[in-house]
């Protein structure tokens, strides 16, 4: 009987203690935490006060190339990030910069040679062509695996970029155009 009195009574002073642990502990996040005061300010009076202009130290030229591929996705240069469906994909910076390079080739039907594609990406000479034809690969994986309806094309010793949405459009402005002549 004595030991379960002694037995209650160390289990009550362990609950105890870890009881003033626990409010210790609780008190100094409490005091920790910064002190909110409310101040009143009583206005006087309104005063106009004159704003000085800020003057133009240096213009910068902040142009942030962004292409509309098509209907679902945007894609940032300057941020190697792909927007499809609102979900932003990062990029690798070697295919983000052929992508560049392939859009800027607007006026050209998005033709690049294989001679420009190995000057842009590697200045230094130190390309080969099997090091290109794999950077296009995972630019046409990309397109493959967000289902963008974009492939590239490869064509003597260019590549070029298609989009679906102008191949088909180009195919029935023919088949219209055929029909007049008959």
């Amino acid at each position: 009987m004595y030991k379960e009195i002694f037995l209650y009574l160390l289990l009550y002073i362990v609950l105890v203690y870890g009881f003033y642990k626990s409010f210790i502990v609780l008190r100094r996040k409490l005091y920790s935490l910064p002190n909110k005061e409310i101040i009143e300010i009583e206005v006087i009076k309104e005063v106009p006060v004159e704003v000085p202009v800020i003057k133009v130290v240096q213009n910068i030229d902040a142009t942030i190339h962004s292409y509309k591929l098509n209907e679902r996705s945007i894609f940032y240069s300057e941020r190697n990030i792909l927007v499809v469906d609102g979900v932003e994909k990062k990029i690798q910076p070697q295919t983000c910069r052929i992508l560049e390079l392939f859009l800027e080739e607007k006026d050209h039907k998005y033709m690049l040679e294989y001679s420009v594609i190995m000057d842009k990406l590697w200045p230094d000479g130190s390309g080969n062509t099997l090091r290109m034809h794999k950077a296009v690969d995972r630019l046409r994986a990309l397109f493959k695996e967000n289902d963008l309806s974009i492939n590239i094309q490869r064509k003597n010793s260019a590549y070029q970029l298609i989009f679906w949405e102008n191949l088909f459009e180009q195919a029935n402005n023919k088949n219209v155009d055929e029909m007049e002549i008959i």
